[in-house]
C-alpha cells in the first residue's frame, strides 16, 4: 500500500499540477531585437477557449445530465490550471483573445444559460490586476465591456486600462449570415465581453482588433457595413506607430499545401471551404476571409503581424507584401504579394493588381495561426503564445513613413509558443496506472481469498490461512454456519482488497477535490 501511495502521489501532483508550472518554467517572453529606450510590453495570447457546454458532445453531454457537469468541470478545470499556473505565473501586462470564448454562444438562446456559460469563462479566466487595475481586485473578461470598443479608430486608448482584450469568433456570435438574422446575439456578447473593432496601443504598438466573422457578410449588412467602415477609416490615418492586426479567421493564402504552416502543426493544414447563405445573404460558413477581403484588409492596415486563430492548429505563414512604400505612405494600396512555393521560393505570382510606383521594397508579414487552448477541442497539444511589444513612445509622432530608415533596423514585434501539457498523455498514464493497481490490490487478493475459500476443509482453517482472526466460537446449525463464513469472507476481502478502496478514494478525492478547489 505504501508503495502504491509512493507512486501516485507524484504521478497525480505532476500531471494535475507540476506539469503547467513546468510549461511556464521552460517558456520564456521573446527578445525584441535593435535599440529601444523603452521596455517591451507582454501580452499573453490565447485562442478558441471554447468552454464546452450543451452543444459540444450532444450525443452523451446533453443539456441537464450529469455527463454535461462531468465534462464542464474537466474542461474548466484543465484550462484554469493552465491559465493560473502556465500564462498568469508570466505575469503579463494583458492578455489577448482570438474569439471563440464560448463553444455554443452562438447557439444559445436562453440568456439565463448564456450568463452561465459566461460567468463560467469568468471563473476560469479570473486574474489578479495588473498596472493600471485596481490593487488586489479580480479582473474578469467582463471588464473589457466597458473598454473602447468604437467602431472608429479615434476609439485608440490606453493599455494599462483594458486586461482582457478579444475579438469575435464564430462560436461567439457565429458567421455573418446568423450575425444578420440575429443581431442581438452579438449584443449580448459585446456587452459582457466588449467590442471586436477597436485600436488599443500597447507598448507603442497599435494592436487593432476587427470583428472578421462580418467581413465577408452581404455588402448591406448592418454589421459588414459598419466593420468595413471602421477598417477603411484606419487606411486613411496616418500610420504613427506599428501595427498587429487581430483576427478569429486567418487570411487567404495563395498556398495551401501540407508543408505550408511550419513543423509545429499537429494535423493537415484545413483546405479552404465557403459557403453562402442563398436566403437571407451573407456566409454560412468559412475557414479563411476570401482573397478579395483580405487584400482589403491589409491595405488598410499595413500591419507587421497578422494574429489568427479558428483553426486550433498552429500555422505559421510569412508573405511579401508591397505597399507604397515599406510602411505605407496613407494610400492603403497593397499592390503585390509575392507567393512562395513548397521549399519558401517565390514563383512571382501576384494576389494584388494594382501596382504603384514603388514596388521594389517588400514588407514581410508574418501571419501567426494559434493553436486551441482547450484539448478538448481536437488538438491534443495545446498552446498559447507570448507576445513582447515596444514601439515608440507616445511622444512621438513621427510617421512609420518618413522615418522607415530607422524604423527597418528595429523589430518591434516578438512571438513564442508556449506547448502546455498533453492531458490525454496523462489519462493513459493514470490508466496504466490504475490497471496496475487494480491488478495487484485487487484482483490477485481476490482469486488468493477466493482459492482459498474453495480449499478450506473448514471456517476455522481459512480464517489461519487468510490470517483472520476468529473472535468466537463457530456457530453450530446450518444459518449460524452460513453467518460465520460470510463474516470471515467479507473480514478476509476487506484485508486484502481493503487497501485498493482505500487507495481508490485517496486517487480520486485528490483529483477531483483539487478540480473542486481550483474552481
Amino acid at each position: 500500500m505504501a508503495l502504491f501511495c509512493f507512486l501516485w502521489v507524484p504521478l497525480v501532483g505532476f500531471h494535475e499540477h507540476l506539469a503547467y508550472r513546468l510549461t511556464s518554467w521552460s517558456c520564456t517572453w521573446p527578445e525584441l531585437g535593435g535599440s529601444s529606450s523603452s521596455p517591451a510590453t507582454h501580452v499573453a495570447v490565447i485562442a478558441d477557449p471554447q468552454l464546452s457546454d450543451f452543444t459540444s458532445y450532444p450525443a452523451f453531454a446533453r443539456k441537464g445530465t450529469w455527463t454535461l457537469g462531468l465534462v464542464e468541470r474537466i474542461c474548466d478545470a484543465y484550462m484554469h490550471r493552465a491559465f493560473r499556473h502556465a500564462v498568469l505565473a508570466k505575469k503579463p501586462d494583458h492578455v489577448l483573445f482570438l474569439g471563440d470564448l464560448l463553444d455554443g454562444g452562438w447557439q444559445t438562446g436562453d440568456p439565463d444559460v448564456f450568463d452561465k456559460n459566461a460567468k463560467r469563462f469568468e471563473r476560469v479566466f479570473r486574474w489578479q490586476a495588473a498596472a493600471g487595475g485596481g490593487h488586489g481586485d479580480e479582473v474578469s473578461a467582463a471588464s473589457a465591456a466597458s473598454s473602447p470598443s468604437s467602431s472608429s479608430p479615434s476609439a485608440s486608448s490606453s493599455a494599462p486600462k483594458k486586461h482582457h482584450l478579444s475579438v469575435h469568433g464564430n462560436h461567439d456570435v457565429g458567421y455573418s449570415a446568423h450575425g444578420e438574422k440575429f443581431p442581438s446575439i452579438q449584443t449580448r456578447h459585446e456587452k459582457r465581453f466588449g467590442g471586436s473593432n477597436y485600436v488599443v496601443q500597447i507598448g507603442g504598438v497599435d494592436v487593432i482588433g476587427v470583428n472578421a466573422m462580418a467581413l465577408d457578410g452581404d455588402e448591406h449588412g448592418r454589421q459588414t457595413k459598419e466593420t468595413w467602415r471602421f477598417v477603411d477609416e484606419i487606411g486613411k490615418n496616418e500610420k504613427n506607430r506599428p501595427r498587429v492586426l487581430v483576427t478569429h479567421l486567418p487570411l487567404a493564402r495563395d498556398s495551401y499545401h501540407p508543408n505550408s504552416c511550419g513543423p509545429d502543426r499537429f494535423g493537415p493544414v484545413i483546405q479552404p471551404r465557403f459557403r453562402n447563405s442563398k436566403k437571407i445573404g451573407g456566409v454560412e460558413y468559412q475557414d479563411y476571409l476570401s482573397p478579395e477581403s483580405t487584400t482589403r484588409l491589409l491595405n488598410a492596415t499595413r500591419p507587421v503581424l497578422v494574429l489568427a486563430g479558428h483553426d486550433h492548429d498552429r500555422c505559421e505563414f510569412a508573405r511579401d507584401v508591397i505597399f507604397g512604400d515599406e510602411f505605407g505612405d496613407g494610400d492603403g494600396d497593397v499592390t503585390k504579394t509575392k507567393k512562395h512555393g513548397e521549399d519558401g521560393d517565390e514563383d512571382g505570382s501576384d494576389v494584388a493588381t494594382e501596382t504603384p510606383a514603388n514596388t521594389d521594397k517588400p514588407l514581410k508579414v508574418t501571419e501567426l495561426t494559434l493553436g486551441t487552448f482547450s484539448w478538448l477541442m481536437g488538438n491534443p497539444k495545446p498552446s498559447f503564445t507570448l507576445l513582447s511589444l515596444v514601439g515608440d513612445d507616445e511622444k512621438n509622432k513621427t510617421p512609420l513613413a518618413r522615418d522607415e530608415k530607422n524604423a527597418a533596423k528595429r523589430q518591434f514585434v516578438a512571438t513564442k509558443t508556449c506547448e502546455l501539457p498533453e492531458h490525454l498523455s496523462g489519462v493513459w498514464r493514470y490508466a496504466s496506472c490504475g490497471a496496475v493497481s487494480t491488478f495487484l490490490l485487487l484482483i490477485l487478493p481476490s482469486i488468493r481469498v477466493t482459492a482459498l475459500f474453495m480449499r478450506s476443509d473448514g471456517a476455522a482453517i481459512f480464517a489461519r490461512k487468510t490470517g483472520v482472526a476468529v473472535s468466537a466460537r463457530v456457530s453450530n446449525g446450518k444459518v449460524g454456519h452460513m453467518k460465520t463464513w460470510l463474516a470471515l469472507v467479507t473480514t478476509a476481502a476487506w484485508r486484502h482488497c481493503g487497501p485498493f478502496v482505500v487507495l481508490l478514494f485517496v486517487v480520486l478525492s485528490a483529483i477531483g477535490g483539487g478540480t473542486l478547489l481550483d474552481l
